[in-house]
């Protein structure tokens, strides 16, 4: 008898197949989280092109990064090894 193949979460094949999309398009997130007044969108580091970076939409005004990563895109903020791991960090700055 065979095994059931366990399936894979929806939300990380998501994730891949939007980053697949973003190399063609820097300006379109890779994946976005939202709140009620909220929204995380994450994006390719600028300079470190396998990490990445979030953006923080607070009450529709976009926040901006203190020492920008980039001229280019002052709005971003770290650079974190997964995009979980950066929806996770713009989560602790919607919380405080």
């Amino acid at each position: 008898m065979d095994k059931p193949i366990p399936k894979k979460p929806v939300q990380k094949l998501e994730l891949v197949a939007q980053y697949a999309d973003s190399e063609n398009n820097q300006d379109k997130p890779i994946t976005t989280k939202e709140g009620e007044n909220w929204r995380i969108d994450i994006f390719s580091h600028p300079v470190v092109k396998s990490r990445f970076s979030y953006k923080l939409t607070i009450n529709n005004r976009v926040r901006i990064h203190p020492s920008p990563i980039s001229d280019e895109q002052p709005y971003l903020f770290g650079c974190f090894s997964s995009p979980q791991e950066a929806i996770a960090a713009g989560l602790e700055e919607v919380e405080e």
